[in-house]
C-alpha cells in the first residue's frame, strides 16, 4: 500500500466530512447560500477517490470468497437501482434527488475497501485522531449554534472508542473526551447518542473480558439480528408496536434551552412505516423497489410545490425497501450478518468481536433511524464491515494490534 492510496483514503474522508458539516450548518440557517451543488461536488470527489482506491487494490484476495461475492452482489444491485432510478425519473425534482443525493449513498459501500485494507491505513486513522478530533475541539463552543456541527465532525468516534483498548492513556483520554462532547452536544439526536454509548459499553466489555464469555457476545448478536424481524412482524400484525410503549409518557424529555421540549421516546416512526409500506405494496415494488428516485405517498408532511410524495423517510430500512426492495434489504442484512459472524468466530482479536456486536446493533438501528445518506455515519459503518471481512486484520492478535497502533498511528 503506497502513499498515493493513503492520500486517496484521506481525501475521500475529508471531502465527505466537509460536505457533511456544510449540510448541517446550512440546515441551521448560518450560510447565506444553499451549498447543495458544492456538497455534491465534494461527494463526487469522495466517490471518485474510493473508485480509484478500489481499482488499485486487490481487495478480493484479502477477504473470504463469500464476502467478496456478497459485496459484489450488493454493489451491483445498488448500481442497477441507480440506473432504474434514472429510467424512472420524470420531473426536475427526480433528477435533482438522483444527482444530489441517491447516486452517492448507493455507492457508499465502496468505503468497505478502506476497512479491508485497514492494516495499511494507519496514516489515515492517525489523521483523524491527531488532526480532525483535535481541531474539532475548537468547534465545540459553537456546536449548539451550528446545529450539532461538532457531533457531525466527530461522528466516527464510536469506532475509535472501541479501538482505544489498544491506545496509550493520553490518546484514550482524547477519544473519550471527544465521545463525551459528541453525546452532550447532540443529546436529542438519538442515533448519535446510541452509537457512541454502545461503543463505550463494548469498550467496557473488553475491560471485563475475563468474566464475560465470548459465547455471550454471540448470543447477544444473534438476538439483535433476530429482533427486528420479530418486531416488524408483530407490528404489521397489529399485535405489538415497539415504538409506542412510552409515547404518551413524559419520560426522557430534553429541555432545548427555551425552545419546545423534546421527548426522546416520542413515537415518530409508526406513521412513516404505515405510509411507506402502503406505498410499496400499492405500487407493487416490494421485491425490487422503485429505483433510486422512488417516492412514497404521504398525508402527514406538508410538501413543497403541491407535491404529495416524499423521496425518502427518516428510517434506513424504509428507504432501502422503497428504493431497492426486499432484495436490497436482505443483501444488506447478509453483508452485516456475515461480517459479524467472521468477527465473532474467525478472528484472533477482541476488537473484531466488539465490531461484530456493534454491526448487530446497527441492524437494529437500521429499523429505527440510520437515515440513508452519503455521510460520515455510513462511511465508517462500511469501514467497520471491511475490518471484519479483512483476513489480515482478523488474524492479528490483541498484542499485534497494540504494536500496530503504536507504530503506524501514534509514531
Amino acid at each position: 500500500m503506497n502513499s498515493r492510496q493513503n492520500r486517496l483514503a484521506a481525501t475521500s474522508f475529508l471531502t465527505i466530512l466537509i460536505s457533511d458539516i456544510l449540510d448541517y450548518i446550512a440546515g441551521g440557517g448560518f450560510l447565506p447560500f444553499n451549498p447543495a451543488t458544492f456538497t455534491a461536488i465534494l461527494r463526487f470527489v469522495s466517490v471518485f477517490c474510493l473508485i480509484i482506491y478500489v481499482r488499485n487494490t486487490n481487495w478480493k484476495g484479502q477477504v473470504p470468497k463469500y464476502a467478496a461475492r456478497l459485496l459484489t452482489f450488493l454493489i451491483a444491485w445498488n448500481i442497477i437501482t441507480i440506473i432504474r432510478g434514472a429510467f424512472n425519473a420524470k420531473i426536475y425534482y427526480d433528477w435533482r434527488f438522483l444527482f444530489l443525493s441517491s447516486l452517492f449513498f448507493f455507492l457508499i459501500p465502496l468505503a468497505v475497501i478502506i476497512g479491508i485494507t485497514i492494516v495499511f491505513n494507519g496514516p489515515f486513522l492517525k489523521m483523524i485522531i491527531k488532526k480532525v478530533y483535535l481541531y474539532a475541539l475548537f468547534l465545540f463552543p459553537l456546536g449548539v449554534l451550528l446545529l450539532f456541527a461538532y457531533a457531525r465532525a466527530v461522528i466516527s468516534v464510536w469506532f475509535f472508542v472501541m479501538l482505544s483498548i489498544y491506545f496509550k492513556n493520553k490518546w484514550r483520554i482524547l477519544i473519550f473526551i471527544t465521545a463525551f462532547l459528541s453525546m452532550i452536544t447532540a443529546f436529542e439526536i438519538r442515533a448519535n447518542f446510541l452509537r457512541v454509548a454502545i461503543g463505550v459499553v463494548l469498550f467496557g466489555v473488553y475491560l471485563f473480558k475475563g468474566v464475560i464469555k465470548q459465547g455471550w457476545l454471540k448470543i447477544v448478536s444473534f438476538l439483535l439480528f433476530l429482533a427486528p424481524f420479530i418486531l416488524l412482524y408483530l407490528g404489521i400484525a397489529g399485535t405489538f408496536n415497539v415504538f409506542q410503549p412510552f409515547d404518551e409518557e413524559d419520560v426522557f424529555v430534553v429541555d432545548q434551552g427555551g425552545k419546545e421540549s423534546s421527548n426522546l421516546m416520542a413515537d415518530t416512526r409508526t406513521g412513516l412505516y404505515v405510509e411507506v409500506l402502503n406505498s410499496v405494496v400499492a405500487d407493487n415494488i416490494l421485491l425490487f423497489g422503485g429505483g433510486a428516485t422512488a417516492k412514497y405517498k404521504s398525508d402527514t408532511f406538508v410538501l413543497a410545490d403541491n407535491m404529495t410524495e416524499r423521496y425518502g423517510a427518516e428510517v434506513g430500512f424504509l428507504n432501502t425497501l422503497l428504493y431497492s426492495g426486499l432484495t436490497g434489504v436482505f443483501l444488506y442484512f447478509f453483508v452485516l450478518a456475515y461480517a459479524a459472524y467472521l468477527g465473532l468466530n474467525k478472528s484472533n482479536n477482541f476488537f473484531c468481536k466488539t465490531i461484530a456486536v456493534f454491526l448487530a446493533f446497527r441492524w437494529i438501528l437500521f429499523f429505527i433511524e440510520d437515515i440513508t445518506k452519503y455521510d460520515m455515519n455510513f462511511y465508517f459503518l462500511w469501514v467497520a464491515v471491511g475490518v471484519c471481512f479483512s483476513n489480515q486484520f482478523r488474524n492479528l492478535s490483541d498484542e499485534q494490534i497494540k504494536i500496530w497502533t503504536a507504530k503506524y498511528i501514534f509514531a
